[in-house]
């Protein structure tokens, strides 16, 4: 496995793992222990949308102030194939 798919996937575990219920942007990235606001959008917060692992909870309107986050079933089960994989490390 290549070290930036490795990477992508502790990234996206990572936030995986805090995302516990509806949180909205500031609350995840707090959990995640991240600083910078556009680091964590582009390599934590997108792909995880991207590949569907999370899901807004008002879709339909992506900037608002209220928008929250939350785990998706899609979500759950990567997380269970990546710790599966990972004892077996």
């Amino acid at each position: 496995m290549s070290n930036s798919r490795r990477s992508c996937e502790l990234e996206t575990r990572q936030l995986l793992l805090v995302s516990d219920g509806e949180l909205n942007r500031e609350a995840l990235q707090n959990r995640t222990g991240l600083a910078d606001r556009e680091h964590f959008r582009k390599q934590y917060l997108r792909p995880a949308l991207i590949e569907g692992h999370i899901e807004m909870t008002i879709p339909d309107k992506p900037r608002r102030r209220n928008q929250k986050y939350r785990l998706t079933e899609q979500g759950r089960h990567y997380l269970d194939q990546l710790e599966a994989r990972h004892e077996s490390w």
